[in-house]
């Protein structure tokens, strides 16, 4: 895939950090149930970190971020923020072959940290099928399993949906567990809450 094609969704999503942080900004140890009113799907965590002020998780999440493949993130560290683009590869095991729906799902990744706490949220999750493959159909926006219900032509593009909110659940939950180490200074289990499963 051109490098150029890669870049141009990225950039578009980057522009959405600046939207994405904005219901966290003041928020102290609170999950932002209210932001996907919308129906879209996103997930989240707040985590308790005891004996850790908002410099010291902030260096823990910037040695995060050197570790990590995303390519484009922005920091600011009078707010404690972190926010970056990335990419999930999508292979789909039930569309139907008159649509070719494999490709990628990109997405915007925000954490948020202050004294004793820090939030994570990766959301505007978005599909896009592979252009090289006959009949590429991109479904756009991952939703709710309510809102896709309410929203699409055709039967199979629920199923599909609920395919990649697994395989993005998946990649996010791999992704995080290396970030939660990294800020707790442990191994700590956590179960993740997803939004519209």
């Amino acid at each position: 895939m051109p490098a150029r094609r890669l870049l141009q969704p990225l950039s578009r999503l980057f522009i959405l950090i600046v939207f994405s942080v904005s219901p966290f900004l003041g928020a102290k140890a609170q999950t932002p149930d209210s932001n996907q009113q919308d129906g879209t799907f996103a997930l989240t965590e707040t985590i308790e970190v005891s004996n850790a002020n908002k410099a010291e998780l902030l260096e823990r999440a910037k040695a995060w971020l050197s570790t990590s493949p995303h390519k484009f993130s922005f920091v600011s560290e009078d707010m404690g923020m972190i926010s970056v683009a990335g990419v999930v590869p999508f292979r789909s095991l039930s569309a139907p072959k008159k649509a070719s729906v494999n490709g990628r799902v990109v997405y915007v990744a925000t954490l948020l940290v202050q004294d004793g706490v820090f939030m994570y949220e990766y959301a505007n999750f978005y599909h896009e099928a592979d252009p090289k493959q006959p009949n590429p159909t991109d479904l756009g926006f991952l939703t709710t399993s309510e809102a896709t219900n309410k929203d699409l032509d055709h039967a199979w593009e629920a199923t599909v949906m609920e395919e990649l909110r697994r395989q993005v659940t998946a990649a996010v939950e791999k992704e995080t567990e290396n970030l939660k180490k990294m800020l707790l200074n442990e191994n700590p289990s956590f179960s993740l809450n997803v939004k519209g499963k």
